[in-house]
């Protein structure tokens, strides 16, 4: 995203400082740091994120866990 054009997006997201790195998936912030990732690590984020089943996130966010 850029901050200077697209302020209302940065803002949504909190964007404080760049880099940012936010992880969604079906519309739900699954991870959201500011700062880089070296390469293996943002990998093995996406990997993570990828492998996880959607409906069980959702059961525990409704849950407050």
């Amino acid at each position: 995203v850029d901050t200077e054009t697209q302020r209302e997006l940065a803002a949504a997201f909190r964007v404080m400082s760049i880099p940012t790195l936010v992880v969604m998936r079906q519309g739900l912030v699954l991870y959201a740091k500011s700062g880089a990732l070296p390469q293996q690590a943002l990998e093995e984020l996406v990997g993570r994120a990828r492998a996880l089943d959607m409906d069980d996130v959702r059961r525990k966010r409704a849950a407050g866990r």
